[in-house]
């Protein structure tokens, strides 16, 4: 049997619970760094969803500004055929405008024909009496004369 008090059993011994107490404190260690291990996928998966969403949100931005980009373009086109409506718009206004000018300007001719024609007519009427006053003087005239070759 051994002694208690034999160096190499106490040297034994302590080398025993030394690497006991190393066995705890690696032990410790090991669920130490699990521990880390385990909060580092945590942290993996939350970023790993992070970054899915910030995707997500990266592609419904990308399709919005799609969208707004055809929409842009389509409001291009829609006024560029509103500037094209207006110019026309414009040029028939100038030309209504034209013509109710000449239409002024050729009104207070009209009235002036108006005038002359009224005045023809008038001048008409007279010469229509005076011819119709001379032709029964003819006519009288002439039943005269007949009357007297008669007598």
């Amino acid at each position: 049997m051994m002694e208690v008090n034999d160096d190499d059993l106490v040297g034994a011994l302590h080398q025993v619970f030394a690497s006991r107490d190393e066995l705890h404190k690696l032990a410790d260690t090991q669920r130490q760094l699990t521990s880390a291990l385990q909060d580092l996928i945590n942290r993996h998966h939350a970023l790993s969803a992070h970054l899915h969403s910030l995707a997500d949100s990266h592609n419904q931005v990308k399709s919005h500004t799609d969208e707004l980009e055809r929409v842009r373009h389509e409001l291009a086109d829609v006024l560029h055929t509103l500037e094209s409506a207006h110019r026309q718009t414009q040029d028939e206004v100038h030309r209504a405008i034209a013509a109710l000018s000449r239409v002024q300007q050729a009104a207070p001719i009209v009235e002036t024909l108006q005038h002359t024609v009224t005045s023809l007519q008038n001048d008409i009427r007279t010469l229509q009496s005076a011819l119709q006053s001379a032709q029964r003087r003819a006519d009288d005239h002439e039943q005269r004369l007949r009357r007297q070759e008669r007598k």
